[in-house]
């Protein structure tokens, strides 16, 4: 009876779990409902959603259909009923359904009927244009949603982007858009669709057009954007386009010049930034030019070493940056990492930085930690520090770097002193 969250996954072949949905009908406290599994049988939900008694408020499904399409759904037109008199419903998530035009239609009867709903998680619907039209009238005023992710939904037409701009245009609650794995960046015309919704928009924060088909000439018209015009926006996701070093420049260029409010920028999987991409990135941290800038994401952008030593080097002048993400780079070579020794004790802010592990860094390793006095390896964790200090859990971390807890020892012979229970 004090269940309050409860995941299912259910296997290809399970017909039907209704005789768990008759079993929580009236339970007191489940708030939270996940049910995954291809090709589930959802007949009979719709009697836990029906009921009076019954404290659902958020409700996920993923049909984990697949690329093959997998096995018919059963059940949906009852559930979508249903759901239409959940009024307490907070979160709904209907992934990989495949929705056709007269689902997304019940949808959007859903949604006006869902005053309290505040995250809607439509991903790999294959929605495409018409199933969106459906959607549109109910999500243009929509006054609660906060969170909506629609990426996924094969939005491969003029269309979709015109009505994906007058969401953004018109609806003035969501703060956090995904329209990611919609490849619109080589239709014509959409692009500017989707950068003037973004620029009529005064309270969206969030926004992930990651594996969109997005060039530098679709980055250039979101960077006027971003640059002519008064949004809110704090972290913008490129991640997997095709986006070079040039494009990186003009958008960096929007940000300078307008002191914008990017406090997160992921430009993981373009590798034509490279060196140059990262040079330019170099000289704007190093020069503080991105004021709000905290996180930067260049997971796979074909850095070599000098763009690499770049970056580090910027970090020692930097007073914003908390989070680098360099994985994938450099090409295995050791000297990024004796730079990032060298640069570690003049570092203040950064506090989190990402590398890969490879052969190349061995060396340099007990350098790094040496560099760093240790505070990386030894710092205990904040949400619950050990009762008698930090170094058994220093070197647990390190059990397999031999090297670092040699350093660890010869360089700290009497470690540090620690407290039992008592504080003593």
């Amino acid at each position: 009876t004090t269940l309050r969250d409860l995941t299912l996954e259910v296997s290809l072949g399970a017909t039907t779990v209704s005789p768990i949905w008759t079993s929580l009908r009236d339970h007191p406290f489940l708030q939270k409902l996940c049910l995954r599994g291809n090709g589930v049988n959802l007949t009979g939900l719709e009697t836990l959603l029906l009921s009076d008694t019954s404290k659902i408020t958020e409700l996920e499904i993923d049909m984990k259909r697949g690329s093959a399409g997998g096995p018919p759904m059963m059940g949906l037109t009852s559930v979508l009923q249903a759901l239409g008199r959940r009024h307490s419903l907070i979160k709904l998530g209907l992934r990989d359904f495949r929705l056709g035009c007269d689902e997304a239609r019940q949808l959007g009867t859903v949604l006006r009927n869902t005053p309290r709903l505040q995250s809607l998680d439509l991903a790999s619907n294959d929605l495409g244009s018409a199933g969106l039209a459906e959607l549109a009238p109910a999500l243009y005023r929509n006054t609660s949603i906060k969170v909506l992710d629609v990426s996924g939904n094969v939005f491969h037409r003029i269309e979709s982007a015109v009505i994906l701009r007058d969401i953004m245009r018109y609806n003035k609650t969501i703060t956090t858009l995904d329209v990611f794995w919609n490849d619109f960046g080589g239709i014509p015309g959409a692009v500017e669709c989707i950068a003037d919704g973004l620029g009529s928009n005064s309270t969206l924060l969030k926004i992930d057009l990651s594996w969109c088909a997005l060039r530098d000439g679709g980055v250039s018209i979101l960077a006027q954007t971003l640059g002519s015009r008064s949004t809110t926006l704090q972290k913008l996701t490129l991640n997997s386009n095709t986006i070079t070093s040039t494009g990186v420049g003009m958008l960096l260029e929007t940000i300078v010049q307008n002191s914008h409010h990017i406090t997160e920028l992921d430009l993981q999987r373009n590798p034509s930034i490279g060196n140059e991409g990262a040079s330019l990135l170099a000289r704007s941290l190093g020069n503080n030019a991105l004021p709000k800038l905290t996180c930067l994401f260049l997971h796979y952008c074909d850095i070599g070493a000098d763009g690499v030593i770049a970056l580090v080097s910027a970090l020692e002048q930097n007073k914003t940056l908390l989070h680098l993400d360099l994985r994938d780079n450099y090409a295995f070579s050791e000297r990024p990492f004796l730079a990032l020794a060298e640069s570690l004790p003049e570092i203040k802010v950064l506090q989190r930085v990402d590398l890969n592990w490879c052969p190349g860094p061995a060396s340099a390793m007990p350098l790094l930690g040496y560099r760093n006095r240790f505070r990386l390896l030894i710092r205990a964790p904040e949400e619950r520090p050990p009762p008698r200090g930090v170094w058994p859990r220093a070197f647990t971390r390190v059990a397999t770097l031999p090297d670092v807890i040699f350093e660890v020892l010869r360089s700290n012979p009497s470690l540090v002193p620690t407290e039992d229970t008592e504080g003593r």
